[in-house]
């Protein structure tokens, strides 16, 4: 049985380097590290708005205005 290996995927690599970005705010800091923890070794990630902004504790138009702003 083969699964998919994106939606699955953390990326140790990603994380260690989100920590050492000077974010504008905690909440960007918080999505980079969603994003990350979505990631694969490659930068490759799929997760919705609807589940960073959930894990995030935000709102999908938050989420959206940091995404833009990166």
């Amino acid at each position: 049985m083969r699964t998919n290996q994106h939606r699955y995927s953390m990326s140790i690599k990603l994380m260690s380097q989100v920590w050492s970005i000077n974010a504008d705010n905690i909440t960007q800091k918080l999505i980079l590290l969603k994003l990350a923890d979505n990631a694969s070794d490659e930068g490759y990630c799929y997760p919705s708005m609807s589940t960073i902004a959930k894990h995030c504790q935000c709102s999908r138009s938050t989420v959206n205005k940091h995404i833009s702003l990166l």
